[in-house]
């Protein structure tokens, strides 16, 4: 039978990913050669599906696959069998002058109506004393996890908008208005 929640439903009709910017984290785990899976990990706080991991017999490139109870799985075996291997999920990378970008993962891939907010300018929202611009609106279905936060990012296609407000539309808890400003995806 096929998921409801996975199917375009009126106007929710555009597949978007929300993402989330990578924070370095410093942890350990054990790894094993030939096996993706790294076990005994010191801590799973602020580890993120997607997000790049290096250290000691891990290949460049590999990133966590999962996130289990006290394990994780990288999307490559590791190269040697050790314990207590210092290990690093990477925040940012280099460009190709060597500049600092940021690594982002998507947390969530969903359904959304998109619509630009006017024709040509920049709406101010005013929110107690944060005024934010916003050049779209994007509605999405609520869900209780992943938590959407304001800094977050929706991707769709070649378009990247910077997530500046959002609300509970009715406050019923079934559809998010994320207030967006389109940005260059390289942000």
């Amino acid at each position: 039978m096929r998921n409801p929640l996975l199917a375009p439903v009126g106007d929710l009709r555009h597949q978007v990913q929300i993402q989330q910017q990578n924070v370095p984290v410093n942890f350990t785990g054990s790894t094993a050669a030939a096996s993706k899976t790294v076990s005994a990990i010191s801590s799973l706080a602020g580890l993120m599906v997607g997000a790049g991991v290096s250290g000691a017999g891990i290949p460049v490139g590999a990133t966590i696959a999962a996130i289990g109870s006290a394990s994780i799985t990288l999307s490559a075996a590791a190269s040697a069998t050790a314990s207590n291997v210092a290990l690093v999920q990477a925040g940012t990378a280099q460009d190709a002058l060597g500049q600092p970008i940021a690594l982002w993962s998507t947390i969530r891939t969903t359904w959304a109506s998109i619509r630009y907010t006017t024709s040509g300018t920049k709406e101010d929202y005013q929110s107690g004393q944060f005024s934010a611009q916003v050049t779209h609106i994007i509605t999405i279905r609520a869900t209780s996890t992943p938590k959407i936060a304001p800094g977050m990012r929706v991707v769709f296609g070649t378009h990247t908008y910077l997530i500046q407000l959002f609300d509970d539309v009715g406050l019923q808890g079934v559809l998010l208005h994320l207030q967006c400003l389109e940005i260059d995806g390289s942000q």
